[in-house]
């Protein structure tokens, strides 16, 4: 009798023993993957069945231009607390950031040489991924080139390049009637050797219309000259009747001198 409650013991240990085999063996396993676009990609794990997924499970990514939206299985955001019942994908959405910085750098042309020399930074934002949107400025004396667009990255390193020349400008004289005075032309800025006064016969040089700056401008300018008209005159004393021919002889000596003098003597009788 003692011998058979030892034998159905052991039967019912063994039956216990396998039945906790069982369980252990029928017991899911599942995996749990990320795909990310941006981000750095979680490592994927396994879980049992019926394990719910933790707020470590379910990380907050961070990217440079964009907004991290949550985990998504299709269009089901994924919380924490989520039943795990297969295998499963988490998909990262994210959002692009439409204030994105990037620079717009302006530079103007040295006066001495064809370089650059950096004027002006501007800082801009947009959308990650687009177009930047540079506009070139309007600066006194200077004409900008061509703006190349580019597009805005999405760690704000992106700079757009603005050139600007100098403007060739041109001083013309108008010396009315007097000697050529040739034009002088250069760069906005660059230093102005003043010209020679220009020359009229029966005139004098009274300077130009306005007064000649030192530094080219930043727009072309037409100078005019200012002229006044020499005169002369020829006293000639006649207190008596005496004296008449003496005068006679002076007039003709003055119909001997050119007509642009003759126009500019004035023959005056004193008493």
């Amino acid at each position: 009798m003692k011998k058979l409650g030892i034998f159905i013991g052991k039967i019912f240990l063994c039956g216990l023993i396998l039945s906790c085999s069982v369980e252990v063996i029928n017991e899911e396993k599942y995996t749990v993957s990320y795909e990310s676009e941006y981000g750095t990609v979680p490592e994927s794990f396994e879980v049992t069945e019926n394990n719910v997924l933790t707020k470590e499970q379910l990380p907050v990514l961070e990217e440079k231009g964009y907004t991290f939206g949550g985990w998504y299985i299709e269009e089901t955001k994924i919380e924490v607390g989520y039943i795990v019942l297969s295998n499963i994908t988490l998909t990262a959405k994210w959002t692009v950031n439409t204030d994105t910085a990037y620079k717009v750098i302006h530079y103007q042309q040295n006066i001495d040489d064809d370089e650059y020399r950096l004027f002006e930074t501007e800082e801009k934002s947009g959308t990650t991924g687009s177009e930047t949107e540079a506009i070139a400025k309007e600066y006194v004396g200077f004409v900008s080139k061509d703006v190349e667009q580019g597009t805005i990255l999405a760690d704000g390193s992106t700079e757009i390049k603005v050139y600007y020349d100098r403007k060739i400008i041109t001083l013309s004289f108008d010396s009315d009637g007097g000697s050529k005075i040739e034009p002088i032309t250069g760069k906005y800025g660059t230093s102005i050797t003043t010209p020679e006064n220009p020359t009229k016969q029966g005139y004098s040089f009274m300077g130009w219309d306005s007064e000649l700056p030192k530094t080219m401008p930043a727009e072309d300018v037409i100078f005019k000259a200012r002229w006044q008209e020499n005169s002369f005159g020829l006293m000639v004393k006649a207190p008596v009747q005496s004296d008449i021919p003496n005068l006679a002889n002076q007039l003709f000596w003055v119909q001997k001198l050119p007509l642009w003098l003759q126009k500019n003597i004035q023959v005056i009788v004193g008493i």
